[in-house]
């Protein structure tokens, strides 16, 4: 039976024959794994390596396989990284131990570019999508929205899958609909019919649909793919502020023929990139998600109204200028049920200095962020859990002072430092500060964005900082 689809929370294992398709009279007996803590690892030995990996790119880029696991499958490995080796003992084996980024299932193939990969997520993306309590109609009306054209020619689709059963009997009816006049129920069945024996083969009765993005683009490596569809994730999971897993994923190829259009096929597919994310706390259902679809697109169900936006933020994950500010917002909402910890506050305040100043601003400070963007409220309770700071002293300086603390501790213990010191010694307070800075900082950047509702920008921000600023210590008795 052949592979259908990887399950990216699930663990393979086979042993097979790889080789490189330019040289296919070599052959390597080897163990392939793939473990959602590790990726897809590579094991090979037999015959003695003596290729050059320098010379040789293809061999690099792309092997082939016929294994044996769970079934026997014919794989293609795409981005395959190996180093050689002795095992020990006497006598000595020759191996090759590495890596690959990308299994392809079904098919042996010569090429590491393709038309489309579809994705599906976890529960995750449909919070922040969800606008009908029907999950079924939500998924096809977003399907029948237009899609998202980016400025680097993809084209991100809402699209699903549905599996079901034949309409073999118009008595099929019966256990789809149920009314309160037998009647209706006749009258249904009279009116159908006639359209249910003219399509009958191509009618279905649907028991199950899965939401899917497809990400299109002709002739296109499966690393610029991932990228785009990692800088796709990473809004949603800024937009719902929990991590979002990739649970299946297909490659697309395209099959020509000289007596039929050709034929877009996809093979299931299994990458290192898509690793099971580490979930910290069950994302908040729709009551108390402040930021959804609807504050994205006005409120309608056409996700191609969210292009501007949702463009605007893969343009700045595009440059990379915007690394460091990204690589903050990543860690903040990773860590959304963690204490941070020193390097991240010192991070922090580097971080607001990048964005200011690519955004422009005249001083790239803290003190420019909160007069900027803080809310009467923010600054009302910044002022409450900045009790300590010297009357003297603006918030940003403040700040400042507590960042030089961490990073100069020698110094911070001298007079008219300490108290600075006294301050970042004190985990849960400078886990409170954190959360209104980092908070604030991302207020800054949604709005940048370009997304336009105050009030729910607000609301997130406030369950943004509520959720980080809560820790407390234990007491025991």
């Amino acid at each position: 039976m052949s592979i259908k689809e990887f399950d990216q929370s699930k663990t393979y294992e086979w042993v097979g024959t790889f080789w490189f398709p330019d040289d296919i009279n070599k052959t390597y007996a080897g163990k392939l794994t793939y473990t959602p803590e590790q990726g897809i690892r590579l094991n090979l030995s037999t015959p003695p390596v003596t290729m050059d990996f320098t010379q040789d790119h293809k061999s690099k880029k792309i092997m082939h396989a016929v294994v044996d696991g769970k079934e026997r499958a014919h794989l293609t490995l795409i981005n395959v990284f190996l180093s050689h080796s002795m095992t020990r003992g006497n006598p000595s084996i020759d191996v090759l131990k590495g890596s690959v980024r990308y299994i392809i299932a079904k098919e042996h193939l010569d090429t590491h570019e393709f038309d489309k990969i579809a994705v599906e997520y976890d529960d995750h993306l449909s919070q922040a999508l969800r606008f009908s309590v029907d999950d079924a109609k939500q998924i096809i009306l977003l399907a029948k929205g237009s899609s998202i054209k980016t400025k680097s020619d993809y084209e991100i689709v809402p699209d699903f899958q549905s599996t079901g059963t034949t309409f073999s009997s118009i008595e099929d009816v019966d256990s789809a609909f149920w009314a309160t006049n037998d009647d209706a129920i006749k009258d249904l069945k009279k009116a159908i019919e006639p359209i249910r024996e003219k399509h009958k083969d191509s009618l279905f009765l649907r028991t199950r649909i899965v939401q899917r993005f497809a990400f299109r683009r002709k002739d296109t490596s499966l690393d610029d793919f991932v990228q785009t569809e990692q800088h796709w994730r990473a809004f949603w999971e800024l937009i719902i502020d929990h991590p979002i897993s990739v649970t299946h994923s297909w490659a697309y190829v395209t099959y020509e023929s000289t007596d039929a259009k050709p034929r877009l096929v996809g093979l299931p597919l299994l990458s290192s990139y898509f690793k099971p994310k580490k979930e910290n706390h069950k994302p908040r259902h729709l009551p108390s998600l402040p930021l959804r679809m609807g504050h994205l697109t006005d409120g309608k169900t056409d996700l191609g109204q969210a292009s501007i936006i949702i463009n605007n933020w893969l343009d700045i994950n595009d440059d990379p200028k915007w690394q460091p500010v990204l690589d903050g917002l990543k860690r903040a909402i990773s860590a959304s049920d963690e204490m941070i910890d020193g390097s991240q506050f010192v991070s922090l305040r580097s971080e607001i200095e990048t964005f200011l100043d690519l955004i422009g601003e005249s001083q790239a400070t803290p003190d420019q962020l909160i007069k900027v963007y803080a809310s009467d409220t923010w600054i009302s309770e910044f002022e409450i859990l900045t009790e300590n700071k010297p009357k003297k002293e603006t918030f940003g300086q403040w700040i400042s002072h507590l960042r030089d603390s961490i990073t100069h501790p020698k110094t911070a213990q001298k007079i008219g430092k300490r108290k600075y010191w006294a301050e970042v010694s004190d985990e849960f307070k400078l886990q409170k500060i954190y959360a209104y800075v980092s908070g604030l900082l991302i207020k800054a950047i949604l709005l940048h964005i370009g997304i336009k509702d105050h009030d729910a920008i607000e609301k997130f921000i406030d369950q943004f900082i509520k959720s980080r600023a809560s820790f407390f210590p234990i007491e025991f008795e």
